[in-house]
């Protein structure tokens, strides 16, 4: 005859951090459970909160995190479109198109103004080809809509295409103050493989210090530097700004557009005490499996 199954229910917490964790994405469970450090994650190819088509004016971009949702800015010319699993920014025509990240992450962030402005931002682009390159700074990321972005309006951090004479970098600016502006500035050369490639792009700042890193299939390369202060410009009001945004870039500009988006997400570190490092090497080894971003 056939055996019953058994089930026996146990009340109390786990206390042994490798048990899975039922979340809707790994980043927020691997290498340690985020103890809801992240504040807000998307992913252009999610099955259950991802695009089916290029995003519209207004239209909500699901936090996978469900803190709370960001939305869709799409006010200038030109086309969107979705391609290779994440948003094309190659026909925008004029400035205004940006996936907005809610000012409730920067403020979390920001808490008193006292506490340690400890924070991860993991961004996964296509980036430009080398003759597609920017002539100057254009943001992929920032926290900011002036003209002159983190020069005149407090900032998380920028995130930005350069070149300084002849040579591409990825540039990290965090903020440390403002009048004038004083900047943590991290400059990231590129070598030739990775031009039209996948990367992930990382920066944080923890009681260890602060790093600057991007991953490709070909390699990887970091720029760190110490802890430094807490930027003492109040971003608590602002909204993060992933696209072709209003700081830097311009309507006139021909350059660096060809680039995607795919997935991206910030975490408290303050809150969940996990080693940034080891998320995005995790991370990064999941989106790879996946294949599902070119």
């Amino acid at each position: 005859m056939p055996v019953p199954a058994i089930r026996q229910t146990f009340s109390g917490t786990a206390s042994d951090a490798t048990l899975p964790m039922s979340v809707p994405d790994r980043v927020m469970s691997v290498p340690a459970f985020d103890q809801g450090g992240i504040r807000h994650l998307f992913d252009h190819n999610n099955p259950a909160t991802g695009l089916t088509g290029a995003p519209t004016n207004g239209q909500p971009i699901v936090d996978v995190s469900a803190h709370e949702n960001g939305a869709f800015t799409f006010t200038g010319t030109g086309t969107l479109a979705y391609s290779g699993g994440g948003i094309d920014f190659s026909g925008v025509a004029n400035v205004g198109a940006t996936l907005d990240i809610p000012a409730s992450v920067a403020a979390d962030i920001w808490g008193n103004g006292t506490v340690p402005q400890y924070f991860l931002q993991g961004l996964y682009v296509k980036l430009p080809t080398k003759a597609q390159w920017v002539t100057a700074i254009r943001p992929l990321s920032c926290f900011t809509t002036a003209s002159n972005g983190f020069q005149s309006e407090a900032d998380l951090v920028t995130i930005a295409m350069v070149v300084v004479g002849a040579t591409p970098y990825l540039r990290v600016i965090r903020q440390l103050s403002l009048g004038p502006a004083t900047v943590d500035q991290f400059d990231i050369p590129l070598p030739d493989s990775v031009f039209g490639t996948v990367v992930q792009i990382g920066f944080w700042r923890n009681a260890a210090g602060q790093m600057a890193q991007l991953v490709w299939s070909a390699g990887s390369l970091q720029v760190a530097k110490t802890v430094n202060a807490n930027n003492i410009a109040d971003f608590s009001t602002k909204k993060g700004k992933i696209g072709i945004g209003t700081s830097f870039w311009n309507n006139a500009d021909t350059m660096g557009k060809t680039w995607r988006l795919y997935r991206g997400f910030i975490e408290n570190l303050r809150t969940s005490g996990r080693d940034p490092a080891a998320v995005l090497a995790a991370d990064w080894k999941r989106v790879q499996a996946r294949a599902v971003f070119s």
